[in-house]
């Protein structure tokens, strides 16, 4: 049985019958160095720049955390911790730091020794506590009398040094004669620092402060400009930088300015609507307005008549020369031979022309409408979002006529007839495609075509085809006036003895609609004209059962097979190695017929070894 170890201290226990020539070393240094440790031991640490974490190495080992005293040293300036095992365990801090140091367990309040000072600590079964403390700062009392006299010389106490804060006292002796002392913890108090006063009642209170520009209730104060409160401010009666008989008034912000009295009589503060001046007040006279009378005439409206205790002002005449863009406001009534509204889209509607007029003319650009039913003849080129609904017909004369849809559109119900055909313009650099919807849409008689000759792909690897029917197989170009660099097959036989065929499901065989989404068209005023259902796809399961390679084993015979590029396998995406894997398997056919054709050579090797053991 191994030796075991005492749970609080980690002194060794070993077992009856072990450590044959060994007792006395276990004894030596796993027992009796350990009990010295913990009785009389003295663990020493900086807390200059961090808390210190007694060392536990373990049972039967050396460590911090067994020594009797703790003596933390360093100027950290703050508080620091004493990290140690929550466990039972008493010891004597000796703080030579310049601030209070706290023993605590990993996650407990702890005790705090103030800087300079000593304590004895325990465990209490939750926390550590102050046993016993001492203190440098006072270091004697002294009574030159007794204390409990009732008569007599009145008792003295001497103190030497400094009361700490832990016993009531400030820990300090001096302090700067008008300062504000600031508290700090378990250590000596001290005078604050204009930082500390900042810190201590905010930024903006100390702003506010200063000249009291801002003090509601200042009432005596002579800078307080913003004093709004300070309406019974007795000694406030004259403000700073102002002279008798001035007004003052605000210019701005926290700023004021004052206005001269005039120098003549009969005058009145006027605006003149960027500054006050004075103005003649008229000479100061007075009277009544016996009569008035109306006069004159404007764009052919007359005033005339006259008022006095009794009368009416009357206008005649008819309106002429009005400016209908300068002079006349709000809408002219349809009545009046006007539209009723002030912008086209309620003019239409307004005189029942609906959301598109009818348009006499050899070239009509539509933006964004909605057509349904009609028979177009010609070559219209659309831009926009259109949607073509109901039982359309285009027809053209020749071949060289086509429909142009150089954005979003949708034909629905559509026959191109007559030689058109379908051109879509497309920017290939956007990020704009080309979608065809089931239906009747017909391109009858015809080819559907790329732009240009091998240079786009059907499909791309995030939206695949899930089948492509066909009445025969795909042709692949293989004229040897296309190809360069053609060379004899060098995979074969071996190569093909390393792919492995299996049998296979989809994790996701396909998918299915499994709902609609509205979306709605819209005009080019913002119309809706019609709610377009949109399916939604989700992911169904695999059922067939499939035969074919997996691509990852197909790169590893590559590689076995010191081949650099094969066209059977490659990337969905070249740039990332970590992209789906994907294979040609056209280009197998290849590596196949080479095989068979390295197999037929070793059959004929054996046939003509078995014809000539027959022969002997």
């Amino acid at each position: 049985m191994a030796t075991d170890y005492t749970t609080l201290l980690g002194f060794a226990l070993p077992v009856t019958g072990e450590l044959t020539n060994q007792w006395g070393t276990v004894v030596n240094d796993n027992i009796t160095e350990l009990v010295e440790d913990a009785i009389a031991a003295t663990a020493t640490a900086s807390v200059t720049s961090a808390d210190w974490t007694l060392s536990t190495t373990g049972f039967g080992a050396v460590n911090e955390a067994r020594c009797a005293i703790l003596v933390p040293t360093g100027s950290p300036g703050t508080s620091r911790n004493i990290i140690a095992p929550k466990k039972s365990k008493a010891y004597v801090v000796v703080n030579q730091s310049n601030g209070a140091v706290v023993i605590k367990g990993s996650d407990t309040t702890g005790a705090t020794i103030g800087a300079g000072e000593k304590a004895v600590v325990a465990w209490n079964g939750s926390d550590f506590v102050v046993i016993a403390g001492a203190t440098t700062g006072v270091t004697s009392v002294a009574a030159s009398s007794p204390l409990n006299s009732t008569g007599g010389t009145t008792p003295t106490i001497s103190i030497t040094g400094q009361v700490s804060v832990l016993n009531g006292g400030t820990g300090a002796g001096t302090f700067t004669n008008g300062g504000l002392i600031r508290g700090n913890g378990t250590s000596p108090l001290s005078v604050a620092s204009a930082a500390d006063i900042v810190a201590a009642i905010g930024a903006t209170a100390v702003t506010n402060a200063t000249n009291a520009t801002t003090a509601t209730t200042a009432t005596t104060a002579t800078t307080a400009t913003n004093a709004t409160n300070a309406t019974n401010a007795t000694t406030a009666t004259n403000i700073a930088s102002g002279a008798a008989n001035q007004i003052v008034y605000n210019t701005g912000s926290g700023a004021t300015s004052f206005i001269t009295a005039p120098s003549v009589t009969d005058t009145y503060l006027k605006w003149t609507g960027s500054a006050f001046t004075w103005a003649a007040g008229g000479g100061g006279g007075s009277g009544t307005v016996t009569s008035v009378s109306g006069t004159g005439s404007v764009n052919g409206i007359t005033l005339s008549g006259t008022v006095t205790t009794t009368g009416s002002l009357t206008l005649g005449g008819s309106l002429t020369g009005v400016s209908l863009t300068s002079q006349v406001s709000g809408t002219l009534p349809i009545g009046n031979g006007g539209t009723g509204a002030n912008n086209t889209t309620d003019a239409r509607t307004n005189l029942g022309l609906g959301t598109m007029a009818q348009q006499n003319s050899n070239n009509v650009t539509i933006t964004g409408g909605s057509i349904s039913g009609v028979s177009i003849s010609g070559v219209p080129s659309l831009s926009g979002t259109n949607t073509w609904t109901g039982a359309n017909t285009f027809t053209g004369g020749s071949t060289s006529q086509a429909w142009n849809f150089s954005s979003a559109t949708s034909l629905y119900g559509t026959t191109l007839s007559g030689g058109q055909y379908l051109q879509v313009n497309l920017d290939i650099s956007s990020t704009r495609s080309l979608t065809l919807f089931g239906g009747s849409d017909n391109f009858s008689n015809g080819n559907f075509c790329p732009q240009t000759d091998n240079g786009f792909s059907i499909g791309k690897s995030i939206a695949r085809w899930s089948a492509i029917w066909s009445t025969n197989p795909t042709i692949q170009t293989s004229d040897q006036r296309l190809k360069t660099n053609v060379n004899n097959s060098q995979l074969g036989l071996s190569f093909i003895n390393r792919l492995r065929p299996v049998s296979y499901k989809w994790i996701v065989g396909g998918k299915e609609v499994i709902g609609y989404d509205e979306e709605q068209i819209l005009d080019a005023q913002g119309n809706v004209v019609r709610i377009s259902k949109v399916p939604k796809f989700g992911p169904v399961p695999g059922v067939r059962t499939h035969y074919g390679f997996i691509s990852q084993e197909v790169k590893t015979a590559l590689d076995q097979e010191n081949v650099g590029d094969f066209g059977g396998w490659l990337l969905t995406d070249k740039d990332k190695p970590d992209s789906e894997q994907c294979l040609r398997l056209g280009e197998f056919i290849a590596p196949m017929v080479k095989a068979i054709q390295e197999l037929s050579a070793k059959v004929q090797t054996l046939e003509a070894e078995v014809a000539a053991l027959k022969g002997n």
